[in-house]
């Protein structure tokens, strides 16, 4: 056994101290063996002051102290600080009756207030109870610098899953996501089925952008009574394709588009339908074509409206208020004023042509035509009436079995008017032409009512003498020519001049064509057409000029058009001014002669 005393006290390895009562060591205790026990059935203690210290370690890397108002477990060593527990780590309260924050072997952490789970992880992440307060947060990835921003999400979500849920529980009316700043509210947020995207307080009713339970969208407008309903105090709307800066608004189903408004470098706007076939264009000029891809020079003319290509039913309707006149009006740089209109009055139900700004044809409600004056000047039956200084050429270029006029009253027994003869003069009327089912009368006006001084005592024999009916071939007829009877008109004006019109070698001015325009035969050039994208679906075709300098031919092969490049050359010449005779005019003449031939046979039979 060792030895206690003065200076150090020894005990061998293999000897053993044995203390029964309270052992004090004023000096240091050094102890070189594996570990000390302390063993006894009731709880022992290692009692420290203040500020004494547990250290472990060479260097005392580890220690534990308190000092007299903190305790600490203080870790300067190179390494980790484990703590390990079999089942789970647990901190809690001095008296141990709140739980402050456990850590499992499954990998489960929860934070604790007041004894309620706050903050737990999970095997897809962390579940908070609670409100979360927080400088900046970084969710998939911290705090994005790039942005400044204190709230950063990033992650790849499930297929058809938002990345983030806005959720006000037992609330339907307010669920939301709200931005804040110093000068008030600003947010994305709901009342009732509606969604709203504000500048203001989330009470204000001018939201700025609004989706109602129809779906419809409403920008400056709580209301929206359309898909898309924008109210703006001027502001444009701008919609553009990052391809070739192509402005383009589309409109499909769920199989496709059907139709898209865009442009192009050389026209501004373009309908076309979901094949990408052009329907409506303005070219760069402000041309407008409706089915046709080339208005500015389509028929050979600058239309700045073309309505079809010239092939199927193509048309276009002018709308107009209940009581309103619509109108087509025609105007160029000579005057500021319209120039001429075609117009349709709804008061007056009736269609008038304006060629230079006054109305010079009208057709009325019942069908009427009406050609320098719209008032009845014959009778309010009329269905067409012509008013000029020149009459009506009628002619026919179909031969000799063509119909140039044709005359038909569809009355149903009796004399019918096919033709009515009148001038201005007192009376009117001059003649007719009458059918009556069988044939045809040639009427001249003949009613006592409007004649005077009627003698019937005038000698006609003396004069029918005087009458010299020959007869003639007529140069038109040529070679086939064949004589026919008949008279020449100067030699009956002298004897019965109410029967010849016009006067002998009588000439008149006449306007003929020195020569005929002429131009080129072509067909037009085809733009290339491109898909949405600004990718050519069909190349451009170049203008071919099949002929030039030629007359306007009959007919034109399909696709082909005629321009004119040269104008027609006009002149006049003095041509001559034939004589006519109304030979109906002879009849009184012949009638008296024979009265007075019968009157001499009679005297002669008697003597």
């Amino acid at each position: 056994m060792g030895y206690i005393g003065a200076g150090p006290t020894r005990f061998n390895t293999a000897d053993e101290l044995t203390v029964t009562g309270d052992a004090e060591f004023n000096g240091d205790l050094t102890v070189k063996g594996t570990h000390i026990t302390l063993d006894s059935a009731t709880v022992q203690t290692v009692d420290l002051g203040d500020n004494d210290k547990i250290r472990l370690g060479d260097s005392d890397d580890l220690q534990i102290f308190h000092d007299g108002s903190n305790s600490y477990i203080t870790d300067s060593g190179t390494g980790n600080l484990y703590l390990r527990a079999t089942n789970a780590l647990i901190i809690q309260s001095a008296d141990g009756g709140e739980t402050l924050a456990s850590f499992h072997d499954d990998n489960l952490v929860r934070l604790y207030y007041d004894n309620a789970i706050k903050l737990a992880t999970t095997s897809t992440g962390v579940d908070v109870t609670g409100t979360v307060t927080a400088s900046s947060v970084g969710v998939g990835a911290a705090p994005n610098a790039t942005f400044g921003s204190l709230l950063y999400i990033q992650g790849t979500p499930a297929a058809n899953k938002p990345i983030v849920s806005a959720y006000s529980q037992g609330n339907s009316n307010n669920a939301g996501f709200a931005l804040f700043n110093d000068s008030g509210n600003r947010g994305i947020w709901t009342t009732g089925s509606t969604m709203r995207f504000t500048r203001t307080y989330e009470g204000n009713s001018t939201a700025d952008v609004t989706i109602d339970a129809s779906g419809f969208v409403g920008i400056g407008n709580t209301a929206p009574d359309t898909a898309l309903d924008v109210a703006s105090s001027g502001v444009p709307i701008e919609i553009r394709s990052t391809n070739n800066n192509t402005y383009k608004i589309q409109v499909g189903g769920s199989s496709g588009y059907d139709a898209y408004w865009g442009t192009t470098s050389s026209a501004p706007f373009i309908v076309a339908n979901s094949s990408v076939s052009e329907m409506m264009r303005i070219d760069s000029s402000g041309n407008v074509g409706i089915g046709n891809s080339t208005p500015s020079s389509f028929y050979s003319l600058a239309d700045n409206l073309v309505v079809g290509t010239g092939s199927g039913g193509n048309g276009m309707t002018i709308y107009s208020g209940s009581s309103d006149s619509g109108f087509i009006g025609f105007n160029d740089t000579a005057s500021a004023s319209m120039q001429g209109y075609i117009q349709y009055n709804h008061s007056g139900d009736y269609m008038t042509f304006a060629p230079n700004g006054t109305e010079k044809m009208r057709i009325d409600n019942g069908g009427g035509l009406f050609l320098g004056n719209y008032s009845h000047q014959w009778s309010s039956s009329m269905r067409a009436q012509i008013e000029g200084s020149k009459g009506i050429a009628v002619f026919s270029t179909g031969g000799s079995s063509s119909e140039v006029l044709a005359c038909w009253n569809k009355g149903d027994s009796g004399t019918r008017y096919q033709v009515y003869f009148a001038d201005s003069t007192a009376g009117g009327i001059r003649g007719s032409i009458t059918t009556n089912g069988s044939s045809t009368a040639y009427n001249t006006t003949s009613d006592y009512r409007l004649k005077t001084a009627v003698n019937y005592d005038w000698d006609a024999t003396t004069r029918l003498k005087q009458l010299r009916p020959a007869r003639f071939e007529w140069i038109v007829d040529g070679d086939d020519a064949v004589p026919v009877d008949g008279f020449l008109a100067h030699e009956v004006q002298d004897i019965v001049p109410e029967a010849i019109s016009g006067t002998k070698d009588g000439m008149r001015n006449e306007e003929y064509t020195v020569s005929a325009a002429t131009g080129d035969i072509y067909t037009p050039a085809i733009e290339a057409v491109l898909d949405e994208d600004g990718n050519e679906v069909t190349p451009a075709v170049a203008e071919v000029i099949h002929s030039a300098d030629v007359e306007r031919p009959d007919e034109l092969a399909e696709g082909q058009q005629w321009r004119e490049t040269t104008a027609a050359v006009m002149g006049t010449r003095s041509v001559p001014d034939y004589q006519g005779i109304d030979q109906s005019k002879l009849v009184p003449l012949l009638v008296k002669t024979i009265q007075e031939l019968e009157a001499r046979i009679v005297a002669l039979e008697t003597a």
